[in-house]
């Protein structure tokens, strides 16, 4: 599938669950299980990356961590539009496909590769996201929110 996207690779990390093993990347080419990753690694390793890739269809899936610190490294996302997911990740940051659809993941890794224009603009999408979603911003908020809240008893 991957034959006509050279660039195209697909590191796997974290836990594998379900019913997938280690097994299943035997032989591949293009995808490979990597494992695990200790948190102080993580924006350093997201940062040697082009884009996450997060096909959730997980029932419990809410907001995941990792979306926010890929955006903090301005980093485009494909996830699933799946629970919480589309909250977060909108066309402007990244793209949304359908659960199980691996025809779609692969047009939106196709598309990222080869649009550099399309690529360069869900980059500036992410760290726009990035902004949004900071903790100084959403301190900020809060403080403001507070002072509305003492203004009003006043």
């Amino acid at each position: 599938r991957f034959a006509d996207c050279k660039d195209i690779a697909v590191d796997v990390y974290g836990s594998l669950r379900h019913d997938v093993s280690e097994k299943d990347f035997k032989g591949l080419k293009k995808v490979r299980f990597c494992g695990p990753v200790a948190f102080k690694d993580v924006f350093d390793l997201l940062a040697s990356y082009d884009a996450l890739l997060l096909p959730s269809y997980h029932d419990g899936e809410g907001y995941p961590g990792i979306v926010f610190d890929a955006y903090r490294v301005g980093m485009p996302i494909i996830c699933t539009r799946w629970q919480a997911l589309p909250e977060i990740v909108d066309d402007s940051s990244g793209i949304l496909i359908g659960p199980h659809d691996a025809d779609a993941l692969y047009r939106a890794m196709k598309r990222m590769t080869e649009d550099d224009a399309y690529y360069g603009g869900l980059r500036q999408g992410a760290a726009k996201r990035r902004e949004e979603f900071s903790s100084d911003y959403w301190n900020g908020q809060f403080v403001q929110f507070c002072r509305s809240v003492v203004e009003k008893e006043h």
